[in-house]
C-alpha cells in the first residue's frame, strides 16, 4: 500500500522500505511491485515502482506472532521449489532447533532468499520473462485469498496451499515431484479450506480474472522437476480442476 501511494502521489515520491516481517524481508519489499486489491481479484490496481533503499533488521522478527512466521515461510519454501531445493532442508533443520523464532537464526535463509529475488528481478524488472517464475503457486493462492474475502486466509497460507495445487498440476502434465517436499511443513500452518464453498470448476473461472491471464488463457507457473519452473498457458482446464480437488481435500 505504501509503495502504491509513493508511486501515485505527485507522480512519484522517494520510497524506502523497512520490512518488519519475514514475508516482507524475503519477498514483498524487493522488486518494486505495488498494488491494492479489488473485489474481482488480487493486486489488480498498481504499478512497478522501485524503492530507493531497503533496510532489514532481523530483530523485528522476534516481535512477530507465530502465524506471521509461517506466513513468510511460504515464500522461503517457494524459493526452494523453484530455485534452490537445499533451502527446504535448511528450513527443516531450523525448525528442528529450539531457536525457531530467533531472528539471527534466520539470517542465512533470509539472505539467500532475498538474493534469489534480487538476481531474478535485476534481469527482468517488468516480469517479461523469468520473473514470472516467482509467481509459483500464486495464481491458485490469489483465488484462495479472494474466497476468504482477503481476511480469512493470509497471503502465506494461500501461497502454501497454492504451491501444493501447482505441484499437483505439474504432475498431471508429466512431472514426478514429491508432494512431501511441501507437506512436511503442513502442521505448521493449521490451515483449513473447508469454508471455501466454490466448486473446482468455479475456482477455475475465478482464476481467469487473474491479471496474468493472456488471450483468455490462465498462465500457471509449473515445475518440470524441482528447481525447473516454466510458464504454462492453460487451454484445457480439467487438470486444473483436479488440482483444486486434491488440494481442497488435503486441507479439509
Amino acid at each position: 500500500m505504501s509503495g502504491f501511494v509513493a508511486a501515485t502521489v505527485l507522480r512519484g515520491i522517494p520510497l524506502v522500505h523497512v520490512p518488519s516481517t519475514l514475508l516482507a524481508m524475503v519477498d514483498s519489499s524487493i522488486g518494486g511491485k505495488t498494488g491494492i486489491n479489488h473485489t474481482t481479484g488480487k493486486n489488480l490496481i498498481g504499478s512497478f515502482y522501485q524503492p530507493k533503499a531497503v533496510f532489514m533488521d532481523v530483530k523485528y522478527l522476534e516481535t512477530l506472532a507465530y502465524k506471521e512466521w509461517v506466513n513468510g515461510l511460504s515464500e522461503v519454501l517457494k524459493y526452494g521449489m523453484i530455485h534452490s531445493p537445499e533451502i527446504l532442508d535448511e528450513v527443516k533443520t531450523l525448525l528442528d532447533e529450539d531457536n525457531f523464532t530467533n531472528g539471527k537464526s534466520w539470517l542465512p535463509l533470509i539472505q539467500k532468499s532475498a538474493q534469489i529475488k534480487v538476481d531474478v528481478v535485476s534481469e527482468d524488472v517488468l516480469e517479461a520473462g523469468r520473473r514470472a517464475f516467482l509467481n509459483f503457486g500464486h495464481t491458485f493462492a490469489h483465488v484462495i485469498e479472494r474466497e476468504g474475502a482477503y481476511k480469512q486466509y493470509s497471503h502465506g497460507e494461500a501461497v502454501y496451499a497454492g504451491m501444493i495445487a501447482a505441484v499437483h498440476a505439474s504432475n498431471s502434465l508429466g512431472a514426478s515431484i514429491e508432494l512431501s517436499n511441501l507437506l512436511q511443513f503442513k502442521a505448521l500452518y493449521k490451515l483449513s479450506l473447508d469454508k471455501i464453498s466454490s466448486s473446482p470448476a468455479e475456482l477455475v473461472e475465478w482464476m481467469k480474472t487473474d491479471k496474468k491471464v493472456k488471450d483468455e488463457q490462465i498462465r500457471l507457473v509449473l515445475l518440470k522437476e524441482m528447481a525447473s519452473p516454466y510458464v504454462y498457458n492453460v487451454s484445457e482446464t480439467e487438470f486444473v480442476k483436479l488440482a483444486w480437488h486434491h488440494t481442497l481435500n488435503i486441507f479439509q
